[in-house]
């Protein structure tokens, strides 16, 4: 019993601290997961919101760029741009631009022409410094007289050479400002007029990113097509491959350029952070940064408290084991005792622990698994008596195909003999013409049944295989009717002199179409036909056809020997042979009528038999009107 005792409260104790831990472990993990998920969400949405107002400012340079290329095509004179026409054309551009300006709101707008075509002050420059709508035209000046190589001459000649571009930041010292230029170049009939353009102040925008925290050390990144730094906190305007591992580098570059949001996470220089991005319309991307580490702190501080809730469940386990593993194990003995008997044979013994608890409960399906082995052995039995009729059932399906066998061996032999003799006596002297006209015709007709017997054999191998399929058509019932009735009247009624061949045709009034395959529903009447002729010594065999409301179908009646009630389930079957008249041989090996049902099966009919012993016989096939 101690050993008992023993093994149950090391076991409570061991589960509950694996459950604790479990659990503490669940709980840091999705945890872990929700605030990495919040961060993300909020890093998205922080992105998204600063790149969504540094767009607009972006957009607006570009629509004000627009308006000045309309501007200029408005006013542009037929014979172009020459020394006459130049003062007027800048006067006019003048008074358009100043207006554009004030009404857009911008800080600055202008048009330098190509110096080839405007000797002196190519310029037309208005600026607005104090965004007050007060603005003032900057000095004529001419283009070719400044520094091809400074950086702030890359809004002039990178235009001309991509047909536009953005500038990164430059300090423009006339206005004490950080300026980011938008310039294109303009062509009228493939001749270069000059470049437009504008500017933005990217000198708060600047000061707002870098005040902006995100945590403690979290930071916003803008970056321009070429994956140069325009904003960091350490590699302002540095190319990122000069300063980032390659691997990592590649890996940025390949998920920031080509996708217009998202984030990522990566380690850099083995801190692990996370990166949300927006892609902007001059196809630069504004990046947000943040240490992961930072954004687990509150989960540290959560798992020193599931610490101090383990060891508290440690303890509360500890007592509850002890009072439990002396309440279950009395019964349990209990249990014991009643298993050994029920091992020994007696099924008939029963658990009565009376605890109200799981223990109860055991006892109850202890209860509950004898009763059912009590059942699993009665079927058992009942299996075992099913097993004895399933082998006898496969001894008379052996003994079946045994008989197909040897029937098959003597359908086949008969007409191969009677054909192979006949054409031996063709060839003796001796016999009259008219002798060996019927030696001919007897020949003819054991070869006719011989092709008749092996494609019964081959229709009934493609059932058995399940390759024999229907090709539906659509036919007016009536002239199905007659078709059919037409082509078979000549195969039977002169078979047998001893038996009357009749008809009977259902009259349709209406327009009837029905859909069945022809070939099949043909190839079922001959052989029910076939079969009735074979069983019937003498009297009449009738076709007839039927057509009621929802139906339609042939049926096949003869005053035959008939078919007892006995047999009539099994004559659908493979391999069955009705022989009841032993002194009667009929040919076949007890394939037709399988294959007539496998046939109205597979044309979604049904088939069914009337008869009685010594009365004759009906087939019914029937089909159901669609």
């Amino acid at each position: 019993m101690i050993k008992i005792q023993t093994k149950t409260t090391g076991l409570f104790i061991t589960i509950a601290i694996i459950a604790a831990g479990l659990v503490a472990l669940l709980v840091l993990r999705k945890s872990r997961q929700i605030m990495k998920d919040e961060v993300v969400e909020k890093m998205l949405y922080q992105t998204q919101y600063q790149a969504s107002t540094f767009e607009k400012e972006l957009s607006q340079i570009t629509n004000i760029t627009q308006s000045i290329e309309a501007s200029l095509l408005s006013i542009y004179p037929n014979e172009g741009i020459t020394s006459d026409n130049i003062e007027s054309i800048q006067n006019k551009l003048a008074k358009q631009l100043l207006l554009l300006g004030k009404k857009m709101q911008a800080l600055s707008l202008w048009i330098v022409f190509n110096p080839e075509l405007v000797a002196e002050n190519q310029n037309i420059d208005f600026f607005d410094k104090n965004r007050d709508g007060s603005f003032k035209r900057a000095d004529g000046y001419n283009i070719t007289n400044i520094d091809s190589e400074s950086v702030n001459m890359k809004w002039w000649y990178e235009a001309i050479e991509k047909g536009e571009v953005w500038t990164e930041p430059y300090y423009w010292k006339d206005w004490d400002m950080e300026l980011i230029t938008y310039s294109k170049a303009i062509y009228i009939d493939s001749l270069f007029i000059g470049c437009i353009g504008s500017d933005i102040d990217f000198t708060q925008k600047r000061k707002e990113w870098k005040s902006t925290h995100l945590y403690s050390n979290g930071y916003f990144v803008l970056i321009n097509e070429d994956f140069n730094f325009i904003l960091h906190p350490q590699y302002n305007n540095h190319t990122a491959s000069d300063n980032l591992p390659s691997k990592l580098y590649h890996y940025l570059k390949e998920n920031i350029l080509k996708k217009e949001n998202g984030y990522l996470e990566y380690n850099l220089y083995g801190t692990e952070k996370i990166m949300a991005f927006q892609t902007l319309s001059n196809r630069w991307s504004l990046l947000s940064v943040v240490p992961i580490k930072e954004i687990y702190k509150p989960i540290y501080q959560i798992g020193n408290y599931l610490l101090i809730i383990l060891f508290i469940v440690i303890i509360v386990s500890v007592g509850i084991a002890i009072f439990f593993s002396k309440t279950i194990t009395s019964p349990i003995e209990r249990l014991g005792i009643l298993f050994n008997k029920a091992r020994n044979g007696d099924l008939t013994v029963r658990s009565n622990i009376k605890t109200n608890d799981e223990l109860e409960k055991l006892g109850n399906q202890f209860n509950y698994f004898l009763k059912q082995m009590q059942t699993m052995i009665t079927q058992l039995k009942e299996k075992e008596i099913s097993l004895i009729e399933a082998k006898e059932k496969a001894i008379e399906s052996d003994k079946l195909k045994t008989a197909f066998l040897e029937n098959l061996s003597h359908e086949i032999r008969t007409p191969l003999t009677g054909i192979v003799g006949y054409a031996e006596l063709l060839n003796t002297d001796g016999f009259s013409k008219s002798e060996k006209t019927e030696f001919l015709s007897t020949i003819q007709k054991n070869n006719d049944y011989l092709l008749k017997f092996i494609e019964d054999i081959i229709t009934f191998s493609k059932l058995e295989r399940g390759i024999l399929h229907s090709k539906h058509n659509k036919y007016l019932l009536s002239d199905l009717f007659n078709q059919i009735e037409k082509s078979l009247i000549p195969l039977f009624e002169s078979k047998n002199d001893d038996i009357q061949f009749k008809t009977c045709h259902s009259t349709i009034h209406s327009a009837i179409y029905v859909h069945t395959d022809y070939d099949l529903l043909f190839k079922s009447l001959i052989i029910l036909l076939d079969n009735a002729y074979k069983f019937t010594p003498s009297g009449h065999v009738t076709l007839g056809n039927f057509y009621e409301s929802n139906k339609w179908g042939f049926y096949i009646k003869d005053t035959g020997i008939g078919i007892p009630s006995y047999f009539q389930k099994l004559i659908f079957k493979k391999f069955y042979k009705y022989a009841d008249d032993k002194t009667k041989i009929y040919r076949g090996v007890g394939m037709g009528l399988a294959i007539v049902a496998e046939i109205v099966k597979i044309l979604n009919g049904k088939i069914s038999v009337k008869s009685e012993k010594e009365k004759g016989s009906e087939f019914i096939i029937e089909f159901k009107i669609e």
